[in-house]
């Protein structure tokens, strides 16, 4: 029984993969084009001076770390609220 449960999750796992694996190249199929059609950006003049400003910041704060907890604090915030306004929809808890 413990071999037909094994062989069964191996399964369930494979035809996971392979609908993930189906999915991001049916995606990629579709933004390639898209991408292609997006120019190259280069830095010209005036953002040269914001490039060097946020590599010097880099130095002192990491802006990777700063992105992540500004990312935490909304999802918090907006998880709060959205607790709070459901409870505002209970009556009774007004």
């Amino acid at each position: 029984m413990d071999g037909l449960i094994a062989l069964l999750m191996t399964w369930i796992k494979e035809f996971l993969n392979w609908i993930i694996a189906w999915a991001f190249e049916t995606i990629d199929g579709m933004l390639m084009p898209v991408v292609d059609l997006i120019p190259d950006l280069e830095l010209s003049s005036r953002w040269s001076s914001i490039v060097q400003y946020l590599s010097w910041a880099n130095k002192w704060i990491p802006l990777d770390l700063v992105c992540l907890l500004l990312i935490a604090f909304i999802a918090i915030f907006l998880a709060v609220n959205l607790i709070n306004w459901i409870l505002g929809l209970i009556p009774t808890l007004n």
